[in-house]
């Protein structure tokens, strides 16, 4: 670069600071890497060959790569620690995880904290490919992340029911208890197939042979309450979702079903960093955490 910018060794070596043989020396051993000949040397004037020019942008490329490789590499030691957080919709019920990011931060101003929502599966991907380090998701009762979680620890931090809600001037309103003849009448509206919440209640009409008539789908639990409270269908969900200022003055009846409810789990990463671990901690006691992890590596090591 030197050479081409002042087109001649000597003022080369010297904005270099290098001497004048090795700068030539360096440039003979680069032509010899390239096998072409990159500068036309005279007794006055260097210039660039038609190849030189060719190569001289690559060049300023591959030197400003350089540069920046080693900023980056200089600047790792001072990179604050990145807690990467995932959450399910609607879990503030549950968890106040608002107030909880907020006390994390406060307790270390040095750790920048990243937060995605999103579906129950795509989190637990994002657990298994390392790309998130702690999460709040859902499961249907009695199931797990599956093999392809492996190096994920779960611990539930919640069951809950699902029960039917309803306008309060709905012919169930004032029942206490439903069945399955009443709920198959209904028009339901629903969330979509990535909700846990659908899954179950889809299996639970499935096992039971029953037909459910979907009319209306959302990705929101609170449209999804304002619609059942609009009387454009009834809805099955969870309880902490029947809990919520928006349902305060929908009728909320009890269904039979043991099958109808899920679990709430907080998920941890085992390649998490410490940081991670201390916010997961806010969540699971330490003693949980630890006696997990030991299992799930003791499980690891066995053979088969």
């Amino acid at each position: 670069m030197a050479v081409a910018e002042e087109r001649n060794f000597t003022r080369a070596a010297e904005v270099s600071y290098v001497t004048q043989s090795g700068m030539s020396a360096s440039v003979r051993a680069l032509e010899r890497e390239l096998g072409v000949q990159l500068f036309n040397r005279t007794s006055k004037e260097v210039t660039l060959t038609t190849a030189g020019r060719t190569f001289l942008p690559r060049a300023r490329r591959i030197l400003e790569d350089a540069r920046g490789a080693q900023r980056e590499l200089l600047s790792v030691g001072t990179e604050p620690e990145l807690v990467r957080v995932g959450s399910v919709q609607c879990v503030g019920d549950i968890v106040d995880l608002v107030d909880l990011l907020a006390s994390f931060r406060r307790s270390d101003p040095g750790v920048e904290v990243a937060l995605v929502q999103a579906s129950s599966a795509l989190l637990a991907e994002g657990l298994s490919r390392s790309e998130l380090d702690v999460a709040l998701l859902t499961l249907p009762v009695g199931e797990s992340l599956g093999p392809s979680a492996r190096g994920v620890t779960t611990v539930e931090l919640r069951r809950e029911s699902f029960v039917l809600v309803v306008p309060p001037d709905h012919d169930l309103a004032a029942r206490d208890l439903v069945n399955w003849e009443d709920l198959e009448s209904l028009d339901f509206v629903d969330f979509s197939d990535a909700w846990v919440a659908r899954v179950v209640v889809d299996s639970a009409f499935s096992a039971r042979r029953r037909i459910r008539h979907t009319t209306m789908t959302v990705d929101d639990v609170h449209m999804l309450l304002d619609l059942v409270g609009r009387g454009l269908g009834a809805a099955i969900v969870p309880e902490s979702f029947a809990a919520k200022p928006q349902a305060a003055e929908l009728a909320k009846v009890a269904i039979a079903a043991p099958d109808l409810a899920w679990q709430v789990h907080v998920a941890l990463s085992d390649q998490a960093a410490p940081a991670a671990q201390a916010f997961a901690g806010m969540l699971i006691p330490a003693r949980t955490t630890a006696t997990l992890r030991a299992q799930m590596l003791e499980s690891a090591a066995m053979p088969g």
